[in-house]
């Protein structure tokens, strides 16, 4: 007897889908040519924040790189003055957040130390104010990470927009920031950011993240409070206060007020940290 077997089907062939290759992260050297450690890299080079706006051949020169490493650079010009320089860089694939990492790594993202049964983070927007006088806001969002370089200004300057701002209507103060204005708490408190360095010690009570700007708070659309810290010296700090506010009523020798007809300002000198707050009356 012989007994036959079955022949197995043969399956169909498997359909395989070609998938797309993913996109080159930006190398080290496109990153370097972009920013050497938060100052503005290489491909600025003829570009002055706070001067007349880039020529044709640099903005074609700063287009054709973007187009080639998949970044976008955007120029923000105001009254014929280049204000800032933004860029923004995203990182595809799997696992994006590596190359933020990576990146924010060289601009140094900072970090609150850990310790002490305390877990260790890391700061997912912070300033860096570079010694070639030029500010840059990094903020890192998973796998995308945005700069925006100014000019960094003085502290004489963030006395004048303290001083500016009191008072003023939210909706306009707002609406002149832009994405430099964030809440912090609803329809009370927020965040006017300036490019000075505030200092490494200062901290936004309700963000846990180092200080970056103003810290105003409204009552029915009208600023009612502005504040802000410095790690400036001591004597320079009072020399730009008084040239704004005049003499000073000295409470105390680490304190200074100053009554004006709508507003009183009180300067609190704690070491090398000085606090600053203007109230309506």
């Amino acid at each position: 007897m012989i007994a036959f077997t079955p022949r197995a089907e043969t399956p169909a062939d498997e359909v395989i889908e070609a998938k797309e290759p993913e996109k080159a992260w930006l190398s080290r050297e496109a990153a370097a040519q972009l920013t050497a450690g938060g100052m503005l890299g290489d491909l600025f080079v003829g570009v002055t924040l706070g001067g007349s706006p880039p020529s044709a051949e640099i903005r074609e020169r700063v287009a054709a790189f973007a187009r080639a490493n998949d970044v976008t650079i955007d120029f923000e010009i105001v009254d014929d003055e280049l204000v800032a320089i933004r860029a923004e860089v995203t990182f595809g694939g799997c696992c994006g957040y590596e190359g933020v990492e990576a990146l924010g790594s060289r601009l140094g993202q900072p970090n609150n130390g850990g310790g002490c049964g305390i877990p260790k983070f890391y700061y997912d927007n912070w300033t860096i104010a570079n010694e070639d006088g030029t500010h840059v806001r990094v903020s890192a969002q998973v796998n995308r990470m945005k700069l925006r370089w100014e000019r960094t200004v003085s502290l004489g300057d963030v006395v004048t927009r303290a001083d500016r701002a009191l008072g003023a209507d939210r909706g306009t103060l707002a609406e002149t920031a832009g994405d430099r204005w964030s809440e912090l708490e609803s329809g009370k408190r927020y965040r006017l950011e300036v490019p000075y360095e505030f200092g490494s010690t200062s901290y936004n009570p309700l963000r846990s993240q180092p200080a970056s700007g103003l810290l105003v708070t409204t009552d029915r659309r009208i600023v009612t409070e502005v504040s802000f810290m410095t790690n400036e010296d001591r004597e320079e700090t009072r020399a730009k206060l008084k040239k704004q506010w005049g003499k000073p009523r000295v409470a105390a020798e680490e304190q200074w007020i100053w009554y004006r007809n709508d507003r009183v300002v009180v300067a609190v000198f704690d070491g090398m940290r000085t606090t600053v707050t203007l109230s309506r009356r």
